[in-house]
């Protein structure tokens, strides 16, 4: 057993005689506070920010996160969207806060979407932030325009990096025709969500 006056005053490394079996405490008796400058290499004091759910600080935050294993957002839109970009433009995006490492599922969905041009295609893509994950094409594949297609686009993201992300849909169509991607109130609103989890 250690000397208490011992403890009053410590001047050197506590360091056990073996590595990863002793702990600090136990289930059913507990330290009340720790204060430390780092914890694992980790600085609590510079990442204090408070979350909305919970109120938590950053540091429960993670571990809440790692306990529970998932987050979500999502994003609407009920307007309808259209274009003659030929380059990508957003349609719509959603942000999520990873505060660790994460696999992230990324889908997205409007009422329909068709292009005013026969044989021509909607083109669309997800992105994170500014790099595209993955595109599919929509084309009229009968001599007629007007013919709507199926809008479902999806992404299992894998690896993600901690930090805030912005998700996006975009559009983009062949010269000289214009895309539509029809958005109405609910239940025919689109829409793109995320699902992330620690990776």
């Amino acid at each position: 057993m250690l000397d208490p006056s011992f403890l009053n005053a410590i001047n050197t490394s506590l360091i056990p005689v073996s590595d990863n079996v002793y702990t600090l405490g136990s289930s059913t008796l507990r330290w009340s506070d720790v204060r430390t400058a780092l914890l694992n290499g980790w600085n609590p004091d510079a990442h204090a920010s408070r979350h909305a759910d919970g109120g938590a600080d950053e540091i429960t935050g993670k571990l809440d996160y790692r306990a529970m294993n998932i987050i979500q957002a999502k994003a609407i839109r009920t307007t309808t969207f259209s274009t003659t970009s030929t380059s990508y433009v957003d349609i719509m995006s959603v942000s999520v806060t990873l505060p660790a490492a994460s696999n992230v599922l990324i889908f997205s969905q409007v009422f329909r979407t068709y292009n005013n041009l026969a044989f021509a295609a909607n083109f669309q893509q997800l992105v994170e932030d500014a790099t595209p994950l993955r595109e599919i094409a929509l084309g009229n594949s009968l001599n007629d325009s007007h013919i709507t297609h199926n809008s479902l686009i999806q992404h299992l993201r894998v690896g993600a990096t901690a930090g805030t992300k912005t998700y996006k849909l975009q559009g983009r169509v062949p010269s000289g025709s214009t895309g539509y991607w029809e958005m109405y109130t609910s239940p025919s609103h689109g829409e793109i969500c995320v699902i992330a989890f620690p990776s």
